[in-house]
């Protein structure tokens, strides 16, 4: 548009090119704000489930502030090469899941699936099955599994806390209770943000050595000597670390599928398959037609190579001899315009949707900037990273995760890498602003840093319908101009169709 002579140029947004890997919960959050909030977006979504399409394959960053994503159809293996100026890896933490590799696999009779892949069609009924592991999916694998298999065992290195639930109900709500929240927004709000109250208190347990936290173990502990009878039982079942040390699992189904008859708990690991059925590593042998392994995920092993400046690969960064830094949950040193989601130290605990969704918006944010200041790259530096994670590294001492437990929330090492060491409003308010210090900007052209200024016309032109200067009736700015402008954007600006690419 043009007005008078002058034509607009300051702070114009650039086409900007952005993939996405992932079309799981973060991916939708990420396209949703993009595409509500950014204008002159090509954007890309690629992911490796159902469809005509396929899965990614590999992943480099060529040095030309641009992204080279090569994807490969998994039937005919045809390459296609997509290039990007933004990469967001959204496949989630728990994504790698983990079968392990038996010895004598070949010779056994029945079937093996994971949990995370379970076949469909697979009969359960009748069958002697052994689940291998304790952890939230085999919990919930053995809680279910005990109404159809004739026998059942689970195999388990270790106890695990397997309490009540933190609420006082797992509601079902009605048609009637569904249309009267439809009918009245007030209400539904008022719900929610009771029940986020409620989800909210009980971080208190996490911090070690305090009320809350005795106070959650003196309650799993009267629960176990409530609900188990036999005192050996109890004993196999109930650790020495704290309740909040592994990821908190609503236990009731499996309590009871303890105490049944035809179910089993092996403390011993599973070694080698034989031809009818599991052998640990004691030496004893146990007959069983399907074994199900609830085993987890490797949380930070990228299933492609992503290569970032200098050569560096994610794997290595986030790898099992990694460092697993990562900065707000967000980024990663040494990857120029890359944004992950839950990285090492990101929100997990309690609901992991108000972290997701405050990462897609802290995304946004640095996205519009990129896309209106004329720069070339954004990217962490590594030592506010690694003062970062620093801060990070002296909280876990204090948290319940650091008790002697063996947990996905750890590496190899011992230490505490996954969760952000504070509550979801501790993690909106840290990323409340940008801390730009801590970044490395290169703009398109070097010598010319305010380009994005243009001919000192914005985009509103000569009369515009905002005046950042004249306050309401009231008193009051309508808006932020700062925020009109996108740098800290939550502004709906117009919607883009989401290229889903299979």
């Amino acid at each position: 548009m043009t007005h008078g002579a002058a034509s607009p140029t300051a702070f114009m947004p650039r086409r900007l090119r952005v993939v996405v890997i992932g079309a799981g919960i973060s991916g939708i959050q990420i396209a949703h704000d993009i595409t509500s909030r950014m204008r002159n977006i090509d954007l890309k979504i690629y992911d490796k489930n159902e469809g005509p399409g396929g899965t990614w394959f590999e992943n480099r960053y060529p040095g030309t502030s641009s992204w080279l994503t090569t994807f490969k159809h998994e039937t005919t293996q045809e390459e296609t090469i997509v290039e990007a100026d933004v990469f967001v890896y959204a496949v989630g933490r728990l994504n790698n899941y983990k079968l392990p590799d038996f010895n004598g696999r070949g010779g056994f009779r029945g079937d093996i699936c994971h949990t995370a892949c379970w076949p469909k069609g697979l009969v359960v009924s009748g069958k002697r099955v052994a689940v291998l592991g304790n952890g939230s999916s085999g919990m919930q694998c053995v809680g279910a599994l005990q109404y159809e298999a004739a026998e059942l065992i689970n195999f388990c290195r270790s106890q695990t806390w397997a309490g009540p639930g933190l609420f006082d109900e797992n509601k079902r709500f009605t048609e009637e209770e569904k249309l009267e929240f439809a009918n009245n927004p007030d209400l539904y709000h008022k719900y929610r943000t009771q029940l986020e109250r409620q989800i909210a208190s009980a971080f208190r347990v996490l911090w070690k050595n305090t009320p809350a936290h005795h106070e959650m173990r003196a309650r799993v502990e009267s629960y176990y000597d409530h609900k188990i009878q036999d005192p050996n039982l109890r004993r196999m079942l109930q650790p020495d670390f704290a309740p909040a040390c592994r990821r908190w699992t609503i236990g009731d189904s499996y309590i009871e599928a303890m105490q049944q008859p035809h179910v089993h708990l092996v403390q011993d690991h599973v070694a080698s398959l034989t031809e009818n059925g599991v052998r640990t590593c004691s030496g004893e042998e146990y007959d069983c037609d399907l074994v199900v392994c609830a085993t987890g995920f490797e949380p930070y092993a990228s299933r492609f190579p992503v290569i970032g400046r200098d050569g560096i690969s994610l794997n290595d960064c986030w790898g099992p001899q990694g460092d697993c830094e990562s900065y707000m949950a967000s980024m990663v040193a040494g990857f120029p315009n890359f944004f992950a989601f839950h990285p090492p130290h990101c929100p997990v605990n309690g609901s992991v949707i108000p972290g997701i969704e405050r990462t897609s918006d802290y995304i946004i944010r640095i996205l519009t900037r990129l896309q209106t200041d004329c720069l070339r790259s954004v990217s962490v530096k590594p030592e506010a990273q690694h003062q970062f994670v620093r801060w990070a590294q002296s909280r876990m001492a204090h948290m319940s995760w650091s008790d002697p437990c063996s947990s996905w929330y750890k590496n190899k090492e011992g230490r505490v890498v996954v969760p952000w060491p504070g509550t979801n409003h501790h993690y909106y308010a840290a990323t409340e602003i940008v801390r730009w210090e801590d970044f490395d900007l290169r703009f398109e052209d070097p010598t010319q840093k305010y380009a994005s200024f243009g001919n000192g016309v914005t985009e509103d032109g000569f009369a515009p319908e905002f005046i950042p200067w004249v306050l309401t009736p009231q008193g009051q700015q309508r808006g932020n101009f700062a925020n009109r402008r996108g740098f800290e954007s939550r502004q709906v600006l117009v919607d883009l169709p989401i290229l889903y690419d299979r």
